[in-house]
Protein backbone atom coordinates (compact mmCIF):
# COMPACT_ATOMS: atom_id res chain seq x y z
CA UNK A 1 0.00 0.00 0.00
CA UNK A 2 1.23 3.66 -0.81
CA UNK A 3 2.09 6.02 2.29
CA UNK A 4 -0.36 8.15 3.85
CA UNK A 5 -0.71 11.29 2.44
CA UNK A 6 2.05 13.65 4.49
CA UNK A 7 1.53 16.67 6.00
CA UNK A 8 3.32 18.90 2.92
CA UNK A 9 1.37 17.52 0.18
CA UNK A 10 -1.53 19.76 -0.60
CA UNK A 11 -2.64 17.64 -3.44
CA UNK A 12 -1.66 14.31 -5.63
CA UNK A 13 -2.58 11.39 -8.20
CA UNK A 14 -1.43 8.30 -6.70
CA UNK A 15 -1.71 5.00 -8.52
CA UNK A 16 -4.63 6.36 -10.39
CA UNK A 17 -6.60 7.37 -7.27
CA UNK A 18 -7.24 11.23 -7.39
CA UNK A 19 -7.80 13.58 -4.70
CA UNK A 20 -7.33 17.09 -3.46
CA UNK A 21 -6.93 18.17 0.20
CA UNK A 22 -6.20 21.40 2.41
CA UNK A 23 -4.93 21.74 5.57
CA UNK A 24 -6.50 24.29 7.81
CA UNK A 25 -9.96 24.58 6.51
CA UNK A 26 -11.64 26.73 8.86
CA UNK A 27 -10.39 29.37 10.88
CA UNK A 28 -9.59 28.75 14.56
CA UNK A 29 -12.58 30.38 15.89
CA UNK A 30 -14.96 28.79 13.31
CA UNK A 31 -13.65 25.60 14.49
CA UNK A 32 -14.09 26.25 17.78
CA UNK A 33 -17.93 27.10 16.94
CA UNK A 34 -18.41 23.39 14.94
CA UNK A 35 -16.97 21.92 17.94
CA UNK A 36 -18.93 23.12 20.45
CA UNK A 37 -22.02 22.62 17.95
CA UNK A 38 -21.27 18.91 17.97
CA UNK A 39 -20.66 18.23 21.55
CA UNK A 40 -24.23 20.43 22.38
CA UNK A 41 -26.37 18.58 19.70
CA UNK A 42 -24.75 14.87 20.80
CA UNK A 43 -28.53 13.38 21.63
CA UNK A 44 -28.88 13.91 18.25
CA UNK A 45 -26.60 11.94 16.55
CA UNK A 46 -28.76 8.50 15.01
CA UNK A 47 -27.24 5.66 13.86
CA UNK A 48 -25.94 5.65 9.89
CA UNK A 49 -27.93 4.39 7.33
CA UNK A 50 -27.22 2.89 4.23
CA UNK A 51 -28.95 2.48 1.27
CA UNK A 52 -29.80 -0.70 -0.53
CA UNK A 53 -30.78 -0.86 -4.51
CA UNK A 54 -32.69 1.46 -6.23
CA UNK A 55 -36.18 0.85 -4.99
CA UNK A 56 -35.18 0.19 -1.61
CA UNK A 57 -35.25 1.89 1.76
CA UNK A 58 -32.14 3.14 4.02
CA UNK A 59 -31.61 1.44 6.94
CA UNK A 60 -29.03 0.41 9.20
CA UNK A 61 -26.40 -2.38 8.34
CA UNK A 62 -23.68 -2.44 11.28
CA UNK A 63 -21.87 -5.23 8.56
CA UNK A 64 -21.60 -2.59 6.08
CA UNK A 65 -21.48 0.50 8.23
CA UNK A 66 -20.87 1.76 11.90
CA UNK A 67 -21.05 5.21 12.66
CA UNK A 68 -23.45 7.95 14.07
CA UNK A 69 -24.96 10.81 11.67
CA UNK A 70 -26.38 14.04 12.33
CA UNK A 71 -27.81 16.03 8.86
CA UNK A 72 -28.51 19.21 10.58
CA UNK A 73 -25.78 21.98 10.93
CA UNK A 74 -27.72 24.51 12.77
CA UNK A 75 -26.86 28.03 11.99
CA UNK A 76 -22.63 27.17 11.09
CA UNK A 77 -24.24 25.68 7.43
CA UNK A 78 -24.36 28.89 5.74
CA UNK A 79 -20.73 30.05 6.55
CA UNK A 80 -19.27 26.31 5.77
CA UNK A 81 -21.35 26.31 2.43
CA UNK A 82 -19.87 29.56 1.46
CA UNK A 83 -16.60 28.29 2.20
CA UNK A 84 -17.03 24.91 0.17
CA UNK A 85 -18.40 26.62 -2.57
CA UNK A 86 -15.65 29.26 -2.80
CA UNK A 87 -13.16 26.23 -3.49
CA UNK A 88 -15.54 24.42 -6.28
CA UNK A 89 -13.89 25.86 -9.33
CA UNK A 90 -10.28 24.94 -7.78
CA UNK A 91 -11.34 21.36 -7.11
CA UNK A 92 -12.78 20.65 -10.65
CA UNK A 93 -9.93 21.79 -12.12
CA UNK A 94 -7.25 19.68 -9.89
CA UNK A 95 -9.47 16.72 -9.86
CA UNK A 96 -9.59 16.71 -13.50
CA UNK A 97 -13.29 16.94 -13.64
CA UNK A 98 -14.98 19.35 -15.99
CA UNK A 99 -16.38 22.70 -15.23
CA UNK A 100 -20.30 21.95 -13.63
CA UNK A 101 -23.08 23.84 -12.11
CA UNK A 102 -23.09 23.39 -8.35
CA UNK A 103 -27.09 22.25 -8.01
CA UNK A 104 -26.92 21.79 -4.42
CA UNK A 105 -24.24 21.08 -1.56
CA UNK A 106 -25.39 18.00 0.90
CA UNK A 107 -23.42 18.06 4.17
CA UNK A 108 -23.64 16.17 7.19
CA UNK A 109 -21.99 15.68 10.45
CA UNK A 110 -20.60 12.22 11.63
CA UNK A 111 -19.18 10.78 14.67
CA UNK A 112 -17.22 7.37 14.52
CA UNK A 113 -16.10 5.58 17.63
CA UNK A 114 -14.41 2.49 18.78
CA UNK A 115 -15.21 -0.17 16.40
CA UNK A 116 -16.70 2.01 13.80
CA UNK A 117 -16.08 2.01 9.94
CA UNK A 118 -17.38 2.04 6.24
CA UNK A 119 -16.97 -0.96 4.32
CA UNK A 120 -15.49 -0.13 0.59
CA UNK A 121 -18.49 1.74 -1.40
CA UNK A 122 -19.11 4.16 -3.87
CA UNK A 123 -20.54 7.60 -2.95
CA UNK A 124 -22.85 7.85 -6.31
CA UNK A 125 -23.63 4.28 -6.67
CA UNK A 126 -27.43 4.35 -6.17
CA UNK A 127 -30.79 6.32 -6.44
CA UNK A 128 -31.47 9.18 -5.63
CA UNK A 129 -27.32 9.71 -5.49
CA UNK A 130 -26.39 9.66 -8.99
CA UNK A 131 -26.12 13.12 -9.23
CA UNK A 132 -23.22 13.30 -6.63
CA UNK A 133 -20.00 14.91 -8.74
CA UNK A 134 -17.56 15.30 -5.20
CA UNK A 135 -17.34 14.25 -2.49
CA UNK A 136 -15.73 15.54 0.73
CA UNK A 137 -14.33 15.03 4.03
CA UNK A 138 -12.91 17.43 6.53
CA UNK A 139 -11.66 16.35 9.76
CA UNK A 140 -11.56 17.45 13.34
CA UNK A 141 -10.93 15.95 16.54
CA UNK A 142 -9.94 16.69 20.30
CA UNK A 143 -6.36 17.25 20.61
CA UNK A 144 -4.29 15.29 20.97
CA UNK A 145 -5.76 12.65 18.10
CA UNK A 146 -7.93 10.28 21.30
CA UNK A 147 -8.58 7.70 18.80
CA UNK A 148 -6.26 5.80 15.98
CA UNK A 149 -7.54 3.93 13.13
CA UNK A 150 -9.96 5.45 10.81
CA UNK A 151 -8.06 6.29 7.89
CA UNK A 152 -9.77 6.77 4.83
CA UNK A 153 -8.43 4.54 1.87
CA UNK A 154 -9.50 5.18 -1.83
CA UNK A 155 -8.35 2.56 -4.64
CA UNK A 156 -7.95 4.02 -8.35
CA UNK A 157 -10.73 2.88 -10.95
CA UNK A 158 -11.14 -0.48 -11.93
CA UNK A 159 -9.13 -1.40 -8.77
CA UNK A 160 -10.80 -3.55 -5.78
CA UNK A 161 -10.92 -3.65 -2.63
CA UNK A 162 -9.73 -7.06 -1.70
CA UNK A 163 -6.77 -6.78 -3.53
CA UNK A 164 -3.85 -8.09 -1.80
CA UNK A 165 -1.21 -6.06 -2.94
CA UNK A 166 -3.03 -2.94 -2.21
CA UNK A 167 -0.68 -1.10 -4.95
CA UNK A 168 -4.38 0.20 -6.42
CA UNK A 169 -5.42 2.89 -3.45
CA UNK A 170 -3.74 5.50 -1.46
CA UNK A 171 -4.57 5.99 2.19
CA UNK A 172 -5.37 9.33 4.25
CA UNK A 173 -4.93 9.08 8.00
CA UNK A 174 -7.35 11.87 9.88
CA UNK A 175 -5.94 14.74 10.79
CA UNK A 176 -7.47 17.77 12.53
CA UNK A 177 -8.55 20.61 10.42
CA UNK A 178 -7.69 18.86 6.71
CA UNK A 179 -10.40 18.97 4.24
CA UNK A 180 -9.97 15.74 1.32
CA UNK A 181 -11.93 16.68 -1.79
CA UNK A 182 -12.47 13.03 -4.40
CA UNK A 183 -14.73 12.00 -7.05
CA UNK A 184 -18.04 10.34 -5.93
CA UNK A 185 -16.96 7.08 -7.71
CA UNK A 186 -14.21 6.56 -6.91
CA UNK A 187 -14.28 3.07 -4.78
CA UNK A 188 -13.47 4.29 -0.85
CA UNK A 189 -13.53 3.00 2.75
CA UNK A 190 -12.67 3.53 5.78
CA UNK A 191 -10.85 1.69 8.15
CA UNK A 192 -11.96 0.66 11.90
CA UNK A 193 -11.45 2.94 14.39
CA UNK A 194 -10.08 2.48 17.87
CA UNK A 195 -10.92 4.45 20.88
CA UNK A 196 -10.25 3.53 24.35
CA UNK A 197 -12.52 5.94 26.31
CA UNK A 198 -15.47 5.11 24.50
CA UNK A 199 -16.68 8.77 25.27
CA UNK A 200 -18.54 10.86 22.52
CA UNK A 201 -16.26 13.46 22.47
CA UNK A 202 -13.40 11.40 21.79
CA UNK A 203 -14.53 10.03 18.44
CA UNK A 204 -13.20 10.82 15.01
CA UNK A 205 -15.30 13.36 13.67
CA UNK A 206 -15.99 14.73 10.07
CA UNK A 207 -18.16 17.09 8.42
CA UNK A 208 -18.50 15.34 5.01
CA UNK A 209 -21.15 15.71 2.07
CA UNK A 210 -20.91 16.08 -1.74
CA UNK A 211 -21.28 18.27 -4.77
CA UNK A 212 -24.28 17.88 -6.91
CA UNK A 213 -24.51 18.40 -10.24
CA UNK A 214 -27.65 18.80 -12.83
CA UNK A 215 -29.34 15.98 -13.95
CA UNK A 216 -28.40 17.00 -17.22
CA UNK A 217 -25.00 17.30 -16.76
CA UNK A 218 -24.53 13.41 -16.06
Amino acid sequence: MLAPLSDTKSMATLAGATFFALDDFLLSDEMSLLWHYVLAEQGRFAATQVKGNRRAKSFVNTTFRRSRVLMDLGPHREFVAQRLRSYVSAVARNLSVQPFRTSRIEIQLTATNDGGFFRAHRDNGAHPFETRLISFVLYFHRQPKPFSGGELILYKPGAHSHDPTGEGSITIVPKHNRIVFFPSYLLHEVCIVSCFSREFRDSRFTLNGWFHCERGEL
